[in-house]
């Protein structure tokens, strides 16, 4: 046996070769930035095993762990490891035991195709191998025309049909396909027959003159194919020749441009299937995947053989991102790499230990007057190598010997370097001198050549750019990310963070600005990870992992705040960036104001909805794929462009697919805001992937909006734009008004539309709001404006101009707007209605979607539009009548036809608290099926009551949920709070109202639930144990604790029972007319019972009393006592008889005035 060990500036390294003829480990990687990815497009932890044999080494038995623990090893598949081989696997937590994959490209760019451009439909067959293509022409991809990409260039089309064939050998070894294509607009493609992807079209097949959805070709300006992995569509391959067909369509017949590049990728865990990959696609690798991941601070890796014996180990040590441990090939000593070799042999420069870390004893921000910065290391044997141009250090640059004095605003970055050793972690830092700002400040440090190099910098257009604007083919359209370092300073001096990260040009056409868009990720594998802080005051987030620095897009050197401010006038409910101004600083220079935004993808859906992000779909345009499926949403097209009317019943239909008010919220104020870069464009929705989730909206890039191009841009009427049904290609397409066009047939929608806009027309989009909104917005970047406008040449006289414009459009277009829906949509001018409450402490009153708790309100709605109006009482009170409307329910609608006068009358009552009630507890869940906890309440009162924000706590008080706004109960309504809305509506059928989530779960020995009003006043107090005198059967046997009437006190366990079959949105029994006694006190025991069970009733006076066993039906069963009966206690007893089988019974108590039912649960 051999050891060896490593002393580094930090950590004693080890490795154990316990076996001179064996498997070996030979390299390992515990934090990967972009060394390799595996199968996801994640860059995973790795390692890989070296087989030093001259023999094959079957792997099955073996094991590999992070433990020496018997039980903890992951055990490899059957799987041959060559003599003279190496094996990579991922040690990522996925546990996967699928082997690698061997990948071939079957058809690339450049290959030959057959192509036909239709002037009718074709034959069916087009598609089938079986078809006769002879007539047909051929050419070379790419195919189509204009933008100067084309091999086969055809004359302007609205569709070409292409079809190739190709040969496959091992067909049933084949597991993995992919098709990378670039296209310009849209496509379905088929594999023998079968569509496998598409993009951009609906259709069924789609017609030959369908047009489809928008969408620009990139691989002619340095970009990359777009990728479908259509693997489970494997088994369609059949030994030998195989047809791949394609509908390539346009935008419309008049576009400027089409074009298609297809690339058929297979693969096979058979070895004998690599072959030639396409130069033009990337791909990521396939292999092994363990059950644990290797920590960056050090882990020990254990190898055992199939008998159980350990023969290898491996101590990683601490490990900086990008840097891998192994063994130098031909040597068994262990080394540091900084160029890792994943899969093959470790022959690249190798170091024997890691530097240790720079200290900068004076942080970043921002300083009056000279700044003298001091540098130390605890690594005695290294130099401090710094510089001050953003550059990372080498052995060239200045040593720190002494402590610098820096006088202007200047970046410094460090680090340790020593020979025969890695360089160490870089410390960076920003001191910002002199200046000032009313707005946070940015500084971003980067590397000089990363950024403005002609050949590497992403920043410049670079050697193959075009002449044109936005210049494609530059370096800025390319995917290229550098690592930066990024501190923000708050305005009040304060660090809010500091942290190394990822960057990338940023947006579409807005690159071709000199000033540039930049995203920022903050992934973990550059070093630090997601920052923590609060970036907008509009969010409740503290964590990103990623933003934007976006340079106003089209409004660049406009107004530098449109979108942020179009945003602020969508409803809450529809997602939008959060947005806050700042300036930024490269390297120490002045950069201009950028807007901080959040990056729209499925994290920031995940952190604002607090949903999984695996567990989201998203897409773009007309249904293409940003994350996970398109399948249900193509689905929902396909039904509305089959039912051009919309009945009743189909748009009950419709809102369980899409959440109907949000889309409304999103469509209306888009049109408020005259966005003409829409609905064809910028357009993007999400819902979580399960079946019950709806899709929602998102409102970004909205600079079109608000009268960036023309004075008059207020009186537009975008509503006839957003329901045009012939729109050009760009911005209004038919598809892109398709869901509002059809909606928009049904009178329910088209009422609801209406007065969503009435409401929003009243609210947030009064004048008066929306100046005071805008100048707020306005006065937070004006002081920064001359300043930004001379750094990028531009006119401080025209941004107030166009400021000026924002501001009368402000004042004019809620006039025009309401003019738009009145003559658009056909209903009548507004007219005014004012909402008088006779004390708005007593109530308040909901108008459409408005809640309305002044004493006195006025706003205007549609004529011959009904329009809900539902009276609300506040705890303590009720609603008496209506005023000045000949209606008496306290939700009905009202159809206005003149200037009117309401008022809700509300008058005190007995505290209506006690009339909210828990009623049934789910608070332990069998493990199959895991429902999660649920508390119902139910309103056994005669009003509604308007729960929102009303909290629910268990017996710990910082256990809370809070009811969301508008939420109501219904009087005899139920509602479920839900810990997992999505496992109950999997679990329960029917529309039972719910809420949720709520974070914490149930105590199932002894808990409270407690439920307060929204003033912090206690409405409901449950408080229950899991053993006797309380039923048991709820503490995870799959039933609810549930109560017997709703007239009981629910305080005491004799008012519950078991509930095997929970029923939750129902009454739990057949509640006979009962009023609960108060001149005698119940008790039955034990319940469940089996053999005996026993009545104890307390008499407090003189009278008859009856006790009787029925059953569910009411019908008697059993007379225990039926007569006159004292005071005092008195104990009835029950053996049942074989005649009685396992079931609930009742015991029923009457006694003089009074009827009592108790549930009693007979288990034999």
């Amino acid at each position: 046996m051999t050891k060896f060990w490593i002393v580094t500036g930090f950590a004693l390294l080890t490795t154990q070769t316990l076996s001179a003829q064996g498997l070996q480990f030979n390299e390992a990687m515990a934090s990967n930035i972009e060394t390799i990815y595996d199968e996801d497009g994640e860059s995973s932890d790795w390692f890989e095993i070296y087989n030093p044999t001259d023999a094959s080494i079957d792997l099955s038995g073996y094991g590999v762990s992070d433990s020496s623990t018997p039980d903890s090893f992951w055990t490899f598949p059957e799987f041959e490891l060559a003599a003279g081989g190496y094996l990579l696997v991922f040690a990522s937590d996925k546990d996967r035991k699928t082997p690698p994959t061997y990948w071939r490209t079957v058809i690339d760019q450049g290959d030959t195709w057959q192509y036909f451009v239709p002037t009718a439909e074709p034959s069916s067959e087009w598609i089938s191998d079986s078809f006769d293509a002879s007539g047909w022409l051929e050419g070379p991809t790419s195919i189509g025309y204009g933008d100067d990409d084309d091999q086969t260039i055809i004359e302007a089309t609205n569709a070409v049909y292409l079809r190739k064939t190709f040969a496959v050998d091992g067909a049933a070894s084949i597991d993995r396909l992919l098709l990378d294509i670039d296209y310009d607009d849209g496509f379905v493609a088929y594999l023998n027959g079968t569509e496998i992807a598409r993009s951009g079209l609906t259709g069924t097949p789609p017609a030959f003159d369908e047009s489809s959805a928008l969408r620009e070709a990139t691989m002619y300006h340095g970009g990359a194919p777009e990728r479908y992995d259509v693997s489970d569509h494997s088994d369609l391959l059949v030994e030998g020749e195989n047809l791949l067909a394609i509908q390539l369509h346009n935008a419309g017949s008049g576009s400027s441009d089409l074009t298609i590049i297809p690339i058929l990728t297979l693969g096979s865990t058979a070895a004998a299937h690599a072959g030639v990959i396409s130069d033009d696609i990337s791909l990521y690798q396939n292999s092994f995947h363990t059950d644990f991941k290797i920590s960056s601070s050090g882990d020990s890796l254990f190898l055992r053989n199939s008998v159980q014996e350990i023969i290898d180990t491996l101590y990683t040590g601490s490990l900086r991102a990008g840097i891998s441990i192994g063994r130098l090939s031909g040597s068994d000593e262990l080394h540091y790499f900084a160029e890792a070799t994943p899969g093959t042999e470790n022959n690249t420069t190798a170091y024997d230990a890691i530097a240790g870390e720079v200290t900068l004893a004076q942080p970043s921000g921002l300083y009056q007057g000279n700044v003298t910065v001091e540098m130390n290391t605890e690594d005695v044997a290294g130099t401090i190598y710094y510089t001050t141009d953003g550059s990372e250090p080498t052995d060239t640059d200045a040593i720190y010997s002494t402590a610098i004095t820096v006088s202007n605003s200047t970046v410094i970055r460090a680090r340790v370097l020593a020979p025969n050793t890695l360089a160490g972690p870089i410390s960076s830092a920003s001191y910002m001198i002199n200046i000032s700002h009313e707005i946070p400040v940015l500084s971003l440090i980067v590397d000089h050549d990363d950024f403005f190099d002609p050949t590497t910098g992403m920043y410049v257009k670079g050697p193959n750019a075009e002449n044109d604007f936005p210049y494609f083919g530059s370096n800025f359209w390319q995917d290229w990310e550098k690592p930066v370092h990024l501190t923000m300073i708050d305005t009040d001096g304060d660090i809010a963070f500091s942290a190394h990260a990822g960057a990338k040009i940023f947006g579409a056409y807005s690159r071709g600005n000199d000033q540039k868009s930049l995203a920022i990720h903050f992934r973990k594998s550059y070093g630090d990870g997601p920052i923590e802080y609060e970036l907008f005051d509009q969010k409740d987030l503290d964590e990103f992992s990623s933003i934007v620095l976006r340079n106003s897009g089209n409004d660049w050197n406009n107004t530098m705040l449109r979108d942020g401010f179009n945003t602020s006038l969508f409803h809450e409910s529809v997602d939008k960036q959060g947005y806050q101004p700042a300036v930024l600083y490269i390297n120490g220079e002045y950069w201009g104001i950028h807007n901080v935004r959040e990056k729209i993808n499925e994290h920031f859906l995940a952190d604002n909805h607090d949903v999984d992000s695996d567990e989201i779909e998203m897409l773009e345009t007309s249904g293409i794929p940003v994350h996970g499926d398109e399948a249900h949403y193509l689905a929902l097209v396909q039904y509305l462009e089959n039912h051009s009317t919309i009945t009743d019943e189909d748009l009950a239909y419709i809102a369980t697919q899409i959440d109907i008010q949000n889309f409304i919220y999103y469509q209306s104020a888009n049109i408020f805001i005259n966005n003409t870069d829409w609905p064809g464009n910028n357009i993007k929705y999400w819902r979580e992937a399960n079946d019950t989730a709806k899709w929602r909206w998102i409102a970004y890039d909205t600079d079109f909006g608000f009268g960036i191009w023309e004075e008059n841009d207020h009186s537009n009427n975008t509503l006839s734009f957003a329901l045009a049904s012939n729109g050009p290609d760009w911005p209004n397409p038919p598809w892109s008004t398709l869901i509002l066009r059809r909606l928009m047939t049904n009178d329910s929608f088209k009422h609801q539309f209406v007065n969503t806009i009435a409401d929003q027309l009243n609210t947030t989009w009064l004048p008066a709001n929306i100046s005071e909104n805008l100048e707020a917005k306005i006065a937070t970047i004006e002081n920064e404006i001359q300043a930004h406008m001379n750094r990028w040449y531009g006119d401080y006289n025209y941004w107030k101009e166009r400021a000026d414009v924002m501001r009368d459009f402000a004042q004019k277009r809620p006039a025009v707007m309401k003019n738009i829906v009145s003559s658009t949509l056909s209903v009548g001018q507004s007219v005014s209605v004012t909402v008088e409450i006779n004390n708005n402490s007593y109530g308040s009153v909901q108008l459409s979607t408005l809640t309305i708790d002044q004493a006195n309100w006025t706003g205007e709605y549609f004529r011959n539009v009904p329009v809900p109006l539902t009276a609300i009482a506040k705890p303590g009170h009720r609603f008496v009548r209506w005023e000045g409307i000949d209606e008496t329910d306290e939700q009905t609608h009202i159809t206005l036809t003149e200037n009117t006068t309401i008022t809700a009358v509300f008058e005190e009552v007995d505290n209506p608290l006690n009339d909210l009630i828990v009623n049934e507890i789910f608070y332990k869940s069998a493990d199959d099926p895991d429902i999660e906890d649920w508390v119902e309440l139910y309103n056994k009162g005669g009003q509604t009551l308007d729960l929102s924000g009303w909290v629910m706590k268990d017996g710990e008080d910082d256990h809370i949920f809070t009811v969301p706004d508008q939420t109501t109960l219904a009087a005899g309504g139920f509602l479920i709070l839900c810990r997992s809305v999505e496992n109950f509506s999997a679990h329960y059928e029917g529309n039972i109202p719910t809420v949720g989530d709520f974070d914490f779960g149930l105590g199932n020995e002894a808990e409270c639930v407690r439920i307060f009003d929204a003033d912090g006043n206690l409405a409901e107090e449950v408080c229950y144990e899991s053993v006797a005198p309380w039923p048991s059967s709820p503490d995870g046997k799959g039933a609810s604790l549930a109560l017997q009437n709703p007239n009981y006190d629910n305080t005491k366990a004799s008012s519950w029972y078991a509930l095997n079959d929970s029923n939750p949105g129902e009454a739990n029994s057949v509640i006979l007319d009962v009023t609960e006694p108060t001149n005698i006190q119940v008790l039955t025991y034990p319940n469940p019972f089996s053999q005996e069970m026993t009545v104890s009733i307390k008499t407090l006076s003189n009278g008859p009393l009856q006790v009787q066993i029925i059953d569910l039906y009411g019908r008697p069963l059993l007379t225990l006592h039926d007569g006159p009966q004292n005071p005092g206690t008195h104990q009835y007893t029950w053996v049942p008889s074989g005649q009685y089988t396992s079931g609930v019974y009742l015991i029923q108590v009457i006694t003089d005035g009074h009827h009592m039912v108790q549930r009693i649960l007979l288990t034999h």
